[in-house]
């Protein structure tokens, strides 16, 4: 399978960052709604994994806070 790795040095806090990536993902999913299913997410330690399925392919993955 194909991955994906990236590094996106910020200065915001480890919650304002959190806050914002979680804030991005509600709004992909509001405005593509009619396009993703079975969206899955979880938060833990900083650790936000998900899990959704678009035009018939399971995509997940997991993003780090820091």
């Amino acid at each position: 399978m194909p991955q994906l790795s990236l590094d996106i040095p910020h200065e915001l806090s480890e919650g304002e960052a959190a806050r914002r990536l979680k804030e991005k993902f509600d709004a992909a999913r509001a405005q593509y709604h009619d396009r993703i299913s079975e969206f899955q997410e979880q938060w833990q330690d900083g650790i936000f994994s998900f899990a959704f399925k678009a035009l018939g392919m399971a995509i997940s993955g997991t993003v780090g806070v820091e």
